[in-house]
């Protein structure tokens, strides 16, 4: 009976762990200024919408959050100057909740945890300006009721990758990243932007059959 109890036990521990588990999805948009060392992170969260919804209406996904706890450390390859690389590492903890918390977790006001946003080697073409790098950020986030945290009431996995704008300074041998900022595109912009992809090409592929029986007449 021991020997049956003890499996039962650990994968109804399992479902419960399971079943407050999230992932954070591609979509959302994320900055951070070194001036004021804080930024905004929109999450977007699919499996947890902020209002279970009515009919004809989507729920929303979308968690707007604030930080000013984060801290960079830059490296350059092999020395920072004008034709070489450069990349980075951020990392960012404690995001407050500025919008609407989740229907099922409504005394969510934060995100707690550690998040690192890590950058490919960026070339430098000049003395200052702004580049696109491509960027991956992955940690792990508790959804808490305030900063403390002693009763977590779910889990965040983050994952993410794509472009981002990195605005960048290079002075005296040494570069300074001034800030950063990505905004990956909606789906129904995906959509947007692929059927008028293919609107473009059926009418080039018109114009060009066109050209093609002029000259053969």
């Amino acid at each position: 009976m021991r020997t049956f109890l003890a499996p039962l036990v650990m994968l109804l521990c399992s479902i419960g762990a399971s079943a407050t588990s999230y992932a954070v999805g591609q979509q959302g948009s994320f900055f951070w200024e070194a001036s004021s060392n804080s930024g905004g992170w929109t999450m977007r969260i699919p499996d947890l919408p902020y209002y279970l919804g009515v009919p004809g209406f989507t729920p929303h996904y979308k968690y707007p959050t604030g930080f000013n706890t984060a801290s960079i450390s830059v490296t350059c390859n092999p020395v920072c100057a004008i034709g070489k690389t450069f990349s980075f590492d951020l990392k960012m903890s404690n995001f407050t909740l500025l919008g609407h918390p989740p229907y099922l977790y409504p005394d969510t006001t934060i995100f707690v945890g550690t998040v690192t946003l890590m950058t490919k080697p960026i070339l430098i073409k000049s003395s200052s300006g702004t580049v696109l790098a491509h960027f991956t950020m992955t940690g792990d986030l508790l959804g808490c009721p305030d900063a403390a945290c002693s009763s977590p009431e779910f889990s965040l996995t983050v994952n993410l990758h794509g472009p981002i704008e990195v605005g960048y300074t290079l002075s005296g041998g040494q570069i300074s990243v001034a800030g950063v900022a990505y905004s990956a595109p909606e789906p129904s912009s995906i959509v947007l932007l692929g059927t008028g992809v293919v609107f473009v090409f059926g009418k080039v592929r018109k114009s060009v059959r066109r050209k093609s029986t002029q000259a053969t007449v």
